[in-house]
């Protein structure tokens, strides 16, 4: 990700595989962990 300035949009990243952001405009991924059995 690069940050915006007064005339450029900031520009975005898609996470890499095995990674994701919960949010638009996150600076960092995270890492997908696996649930326990039952657990959603």
């Amino acid at each position: 990700m690069t940050d915006g300035t007064k005339t450029d949009d900031r520009m975005c990243a898609a996470c890499a595989n095995g990674t994701f952001t919960s949010a638009d405009n996150t600076a960092t991924c995270a890492t997908w962990t696996d649930c326990a059995p039952g657990v959603s």
